[in-house]
C-alpha cells in the first residue's frame, strides 16, 4: 500500500472513530441528565425543632450532618450550613444558643467545625454511655418476698465491682 492510500484509510479510521467517541459522548450526557433528575428528586428528612435537650442533642447533629452529606452544594458555606442548623433552635437553651450566634456574626466566619464543638459541649451528653451506666447502677431492681424483710418486696441492687472486702461477712 503505497503512503496515500495508508494516509486516506488512516483518516477514515479517525473519522469513524470520532463519530463513535461523539456517540458514547451523547450516551453518556443523556445518562447523566437523567442521573441528576433523580438525585434531585431526593429530599432527605430535615430535623425536628431543637430545644436543647442534651438527650437529643447528638441524634440532632446527626440529622443535619446526614443532610449536609446528601445536599450539602445548596449551601455555599459552612455560615450557610450553621445558619441553617440554628433555624430548629426554636425554644428554650437552644434558642438562647441561637440568640448568640446571630449576635456573635460580625466577629468573623465560623468554622463547621467550631459550631460542632460548642454545640457539642453545651447540648450533648458528655459520656451517654456512664450517663446510661450511672442510671442502671442507680436503680433498684426487686425480688419476690424474703422472710428477713418486713416490706413486701426485697431490694436487690446491683453492684459492678462487687462489695467492699470488710462489709462481705457482715
Amino acid at each position: 500500500m503505497d503512503p496515500k492510500d495508508r494516509l486516506q484509510n488512516m483518516e477514515e479510521e479517525l473519522t469513524q472513530n470520532q463519530m463513535k467517541t461523539d456517540a458514547i459522548e451523547t450516551a453518556l450526557q443523556t445518562i447523566l441528565a437523567k442521573m441528576s433528575v433523580k438525585l434531585a428528586k431526593v429530599k432527605p428528612a430535615t430535623p425536628v425543632d431543637f430545644d436543647g435537650d442534651q438527650e437529643k442533642g447528638h441524634a440532632f447533629f446527626n440529622t443535619c450532618s446526614i443532610y449536609f452529606a446528601i445536599v450539602g452544594d445548596l449551601f455555599p458555606n459552612n455560615q450557610a450550613q450553621i445558619h441553617w442548623a440554628s433555624s430548629f433552635f426554636k425554644s428554650d437553651c437552644a434558642a438562647h444558643f441561637q440568640g448568640d450566634l446571630t449576635r456573635s456574626k460580625g466577629q468573623g466566619k465560623r468554622k463547621w467545625d467550631a459550631f460542632e464543638k460548642t454545640f457539642s459541649d453545651q447540648f450533648c451528653l458528655k459520656n451517654e454511655q456512664l450517663t446510661a451506666l450511672t442510671k442502671l447502677e442507680g436503680t433498684s431492681w426487686y425480688q419476690a418476698k424474703d422472710p428477713e424483710y418486713d416490706d413486701d418486696k426485697t431490694i436487690v441492687i446491683k453492684f459492678r465491682r462487687g462489695l467492699d472486702p470488710t462489709l462481705q461477712n457482715q
